[in-house]
């Protein structure tokens, strides 16, 4: 077979017979015919030595709840503040931790002994997002020149006096001539949404909406939410964390 597609995958996982269960899983599902992939798979002992390794380079990450140091909720919560979109499928020997995996954007969830049909079944979801994502970007043509921009990239757009600002979550931002309704209606269909009419905000970097103050979080930025479009984008986001914590 022709490898076609890497993916690049952690494992956090401290027992190194579970994580030898997973390397296995990926290997085998690797090797079957009509699955053009291969999985470069880097192992991690617990939470606090992937955070402290993670270098934003991992299309997918499988985390253990159960581990000394740093458990796998809070370095989930931890590294939602730092990437907010790579797929994150929590692994745990109980059930009882699945609704938790809402609160960091969990792709899905699989319980030990790990089923080879759930884990399959959930790999090849988690695939097809990923491919999805990486082939979702923008050409944006400035002064500058013209720079392909991922979507997952963008925190927010702004629009101020026909000028549109895209902040990007490197830190960096791109200024170019426009209206927020050029991108809209493409970038609403990748989880973007409008809290007011200046801002266009990419749902998968909100780490909190506060409804008393009308403010929304993206990532460190708050950004204002006017009255007429609170009530639409609050239910939006809900439905998003909804569709994006599939199988949890």
């Amino acid at each position: 077979m022709e490898v076609m597609t890497k993916f690049k995958v952690a494992i956090v996982e401290d027992d190194k017979n579970q994580y030898q269960v997973v390397f296995d899983l990926l290997k085998e599902f690797s090797k079957k015919e009509h699955e053009e992939v291969e999985f470069l798979p880097v192992y991690f002992f617990d939470g606090m030595d992937f955070l402290n390794k993670f270098d934003g380079s991992f299309d997918l990450i499988f985390m253990d709840i159960e581990m000394p140091r740093l458990d796998g909720l809070s370095a989930s919560n931890k590294l939602r503040l730092i990437d907010a979109n790579v797929p994150l499928i929590i692994i745990s020997r109980s059930p009882k931790y699945a609704v938790k995996g809402y609160y960091v954007q969990a792709f899905g969830y699989l319980v030990k002994p790990i089923s080879k049909t759930d884990f399959e079944f959930l790999l090849k979801k988690a695939i097809n997002e990923i491919n999805r994502k990486k082939n979702s970007f923008l050409l944006l043509e400035s002064k500058s020149g013209i720079q392909k921009v991922h979507t997952k990239d963008i925190l927010y757009i702004e629009v101020v006096n026909h000028y549109l600002s895209f902040f990007l979550a490197d830190g960096s931002s791109l200024q170019k001539r426009g209206k927020m309704t050029d991108y809209a209606d493409r970038l609403e269909k990748a989880g973007f949404a409008r809290c007011n009419e200046c801002y266009l905000v990419n749902l998968a970097f909100v780490t909190k909406i506060d409804s008393t103050k009308s403010l929304v979080y993206v990532k460190n930025n708050a950004l204002s939410i006017s009255r007429l479009k609170k009530k639409n984008f609050i239910e939006t986001f809900t439905n998003f964390l909804g569709e994006n914590a599939q199988n949890v």
